[in-house]
């Protein structure tokens, strides 16, 4: 009968502390997740405006067209890149490397 009380609490004071360190991982996530969501809300990140971004995908649809024949493959995973790398190039030269 000793033995059994024993397990048992030993049993209690593990599955205490398991959810005593789930309950402050929890926490700690909340508590990142609103100050990165605060943070956005008063820094948030400029972006490219409508009418630059839209020109830019034009050119990368443009550049992607003419360096292959139409309907040899499907070059949307090109397009993609090329795409991806001017609007970062052009972020980068108006609002600079963060």
């Amino acid at each position: 009968m000793g033995s059994f009380i024993l397990i048992s609490y030993i049993a209690l004071v593990a599955s205490f502390f398991i959810v005593s360190s789930l309950v402050i991982f929890g926490i700690e996530k909340l508590v990142i997740f609103l100050f990165e969501q605060l943070k956005e809300y008063l820094y948030p990140l400029p972006v490219l405006p409508t009418e630059i971004k839209n020109r830019i995908l034009q050119e990368a649809a443009d550049f992607v067209h003419a360096k292959h024949r139409v309907g040899e493959d499907d070059y949307f995973h090109e397009y993609l890149w090329v795409a991806n790398e001017k609007l970062s190039i052009k972020w980068e030269e108006m609002y600079g490397n963060n």
